[in-house]
C-alpha cells in the first residue's frame, strides 16, 4: 500500500530582515540526497508529485530510485501578489535598469546576492541539523527567475549545491548578464564542480499571446530569446571543457513557459539522479 510521505513546515528568520522564510519539508530516505526547491509555492507539489511518480514506477518494475528529501523555500503568505514581488525581489540579482527585452513592473529587484547568503548559511545547516540527509550531495532546482537564481549560484558560489535543475532561466535579464558570469568565471577558473541539467520549452519564443508564456506578445518572446539563450549558454558551459563539470540540456517540444516545468523536472530528476541508485542500496 503507498503512503503519502511526511511533510514538516517551520520558518527560518532572515538576519538582514524581520521576515522569514517558511520551509516545506518532504522527508525521503534518511541519507538521501536534498533538493532544494524554489518558488516553493507553485514548484513543490509539481516535483513532489513527478518524484513519486519515478519511485513508484521504478519499484512497480523492481528498480530503484532514490527518495530524495524536498524542501521547498517560499514565503509565509498566500497572497499570489504578495509572493510575486518577494521572488521577484530574493531571485534576481540587479535592479534590472539594463534590461530591454520587456518592461519591468516597479518591484524591489535585486536581493539574489542576501538570498543566496540566507539559502546558504542559514537554510541549508537548518535542515541538515534537523534531518538526515546526505551533507555532501545536494540539489537546486528553480524555474524562470528561480532559474535565473540558480544561475547566478552556479557561478558565483557553485559547491553550494551538487547539482542544479534550471528550467526556463531568465537568462536575458539586463541585457544577458548571466553571460557575463560565465566569462568572469571561466577567466579565473580551471574547473567548475556541477552537475547541470538546462531546460526550456520550445514554444517560448515561437507563439505569442498565449496564457501559457504568460501573455506576451511573439515580438517580446522574440526578443527574450529564452530557446536561442539557453541552448547558448550550454554550448558555452560544454565548450569550456570543465574536468568537473556535467551540463545537460533538452528542448522540449510544443511546451511553453508556464508548462514546461513538470516534464523539465522529469527529466532533470532522472539525470541527476537516477544514475546514483546503487548509493542507496534497494
Amino acid at each position: 500500500m503507498l503512503t503519502s510521505p511526511t511533510r514538516e513546515m517551520f520558518e527560518v528568520r532572515r538576519d538582514a530582515t524581520a521576515q522569514p522564510l517558511q520551509l516545506t519539508v518532504i522527508l525521503g530516505d534518511p541519507g538521501a540526497p536534498a533538493l532544494y526547491v524554489l518558488d516553493a509555492g507553485f514548484l513543490l507539489d509539481v516535483t513532489a508529485g513527478v518524484m513519486s511518480m519515478l519511485r513508484t514506477m521504478a519499484r512497480l518494475v523492481g528498480e530503484p530510485f532514490p527518495d530524495l528529501t524536498l524542501v521547498g523555500i517560499g514565503y509565509p503568505t498566500d497572497d499570489p501578489g504578495q509572493i510575486f514581488a518577494l521572488r521577484a525581489r530574493d531571485l534576481t540579482p540587479t535592479r534590472g535598469q539594463l534590461t530591454t527585452a520587456m518592461n519591468l513592473p516597479p518591484l524591489d529587484f535585486g536581493g539574489a546576492e542576501e538570498f543566496l547568503c540566507t539559502v546558504v548559511d542559514e537554510v541549508v545547516p537548518a535542515v541538515e541539523a534537523r534531518y538526515e540527509v546526505d551533507g555532501v550531495r545536494r540539489g537546486l532546482a528553480g524555474f524562470s527567475f528561480g532559474g535565473l537564481f540558480g544561475m547566478y549560484t552556479l557561478l558565483h558560489r557553485p559547491d553550494s549545491f551538487s547539482d542544479y535543475l534550471m528550467g526556463s532561466p531568465s537568462l536575458w535579464w539586463d541585457d544577458g548578464l548571466p553571460l557575463v558570469w560565465e566569462e568572469e568565471w571561466a577567466a579565473k577558473h580551471a574547473d567548475l564542480a556541477a552537475q547541470v541539467f538546462l531546460w526550456v520549452g520550445s514554444n517560448e519564443q515561437l507563439i505569442g499571446d498565449s496564457w501559457k508564456n504568460e501573455r506576451f506578445p511573439l515580438s517580446v518572446l522574440q526578443r527574450l530569446a529564452q530557446v536561442d539563450r539557453v541552448q547558448d549558454l550550454a554550448q558555452r558551459l560544454d565548450a569550456r571543457r570543465y574536468p568537473s563539470l556535467r551540463v545537460d540540456c533538452t528542448v522540449l517540444d510544443g511546451e511553453y513557459h508556464l508548462t514546461a516545468p513538470a516534464a523539465g523536472l522529469t527529466r532533470g530528476l532522472l539525470a541527476a539522479f537516477e544514475r546514483d541508485d546503487a548509493r542507496f542500496g534497494r
